[in-house]
């Protein structure tokens, strides 16, 4: 497995659903999307990479997100509002495993990157995406991202499995009084059960398993403006565990109708299936 460095800059790609999309990913535990590689037509699926901001600001410059490839580099249009020198660029799917905010969170930043005697080996500044990180660099870049946001990586070794899992890590309490406010709304507005196959965890389980359900984004995150207050009742629905990983199976997201047709497929093909 092969380590890259992914960029952003602000001035280029105005990531204006940030905010929305690290909700997203806190509260399925991963976010998918694509990413320019530059002209690396190398990477490959199951490869890691870290997306690290940039900038002409004298601040907030370092390592935000993390995960994996999960696709093999593409063509595609570039950021048009980028005033890129070329209009297009290799592309790979990603699903970060972790993101955080440049303007309000601590990064791994790019001064302390610059300086240490490992980190430093690889040149952090370059504004080309899609550059691999040497693999002793790798090492301790990962360590230092682990220690950062007080996570614990996996106990089998990466080159074994390919994949990065097992990921543990507090959430911000910020970000948790938020969703924790619109989700208690959604499910006083739905009630509690899966609103796909109709799971009741409290049903099953009794009051142990009480507000157990995931809380599904109707609206498409891409499509919410930074300034956007999200509607519990209309922007918001009740689901799963299982039916919300189908729904995040694709990129963009299956729809709620859709999945309930898979429902409908499976049982006519398994009648007896639970």
């Amino acid at each position: 497995m092969a380590t890259y460095l992914l960029t952003w800059n602000p001035k280029r790609f105005d990531w204006f659903d940030m905010d929305e999309e690290i909700a997203e990913l806190e509260e399925v535990g991963w976010l998918d999307g694509s990413w320019t590689c530059g002209r690396n037509k190398s990477i490959r699926p199951g490869d890691r990479f870290y997306l690290i901001r940039l900038g002409a600001q004298t601040f907030n410059k370092g390592i935000v997100g993390s995960g994996v490839i999960t696709s093999e580099p593409y063509p595609g249009e570039h950021w048009p509002e980028g005033g890129a020198s070329s209009p297009t660029a290799m592309f790979v799917d990603v699903r970060f495993d972790m993101l955080l905010d440049g303007e309000v969170d601590r990064l791994l930043d790019i001064d302390m990157l610059k300086s240490d005697p490992v980190l430093g080996q690889m040149h952090w500044s370059s504004q080309t995406s899609g550059i691999r990180i040497p693999d002793a660099v790798a090492e301790e870049l990962q360590k230092r991202w682990s220690d950062l946001l007080d996570v614990r990586f996996p106990v089998f070794p990466v080159e074994d499995t390919g994949f990065v899992e097992g990921l543990v890590r507090s959430d911000r309490q910020t970000q948790y009084e938020r969703n924790a406010a619109a989700r208690r709304k959604c499910i006083e507005a739905h009630g509690s059960a899966c609103s796909v196959c109709g799971f009741d965890f409290a049903r099953v389980y009794g009051p142990v398993g009480a507000n157990s359900i995931h809380v599904h984004h109707i609206i498409p995150l891409a499509d919410v403006r930074r300034a956007h207050q999200v509607n519990p009742i209309t922007d918001l629905i009740p689901v799963c565990p299982n039916c919300h990983a189908i729904i995040h199976r694709r990129t963009p997201c299956y729809t709620i109708d859709e999945v309930k047709q898979f429902l409908v497929a499976s049982q006519a093909t398994f009648p007896e299936a639970p």
